[in-house]
């Protein structure tokens, strides 16, 4: 096992990856694609955001 990865939560590392410039900026667009990324909300029917919670109702 590498000493970059630990099973203890008390310590936290960081593990790092080389990667190449096109591929850095890929991975930077990730978050902003994740919250546009947009559903249909299968109890109303409208459009919604993947990354907000569906209003549920009882």
């Amino acid at each position: 096992m590498s000493n970059n990865v630990t099973n203890n939560k008390k310590q936290k590392m960081t593990v790092g990856f080389k990667v190449s410039q096109s591929e850095y900026n890929v991975l930077q667009q990730y978050p902003q694609l994740f919250h546009n990324q947009m559903v249909q909300d299968p109890e109303t029917k409208q459009p919604r955001r993947l990354s907000e919670r569906p209003k549920i109702g009882l």
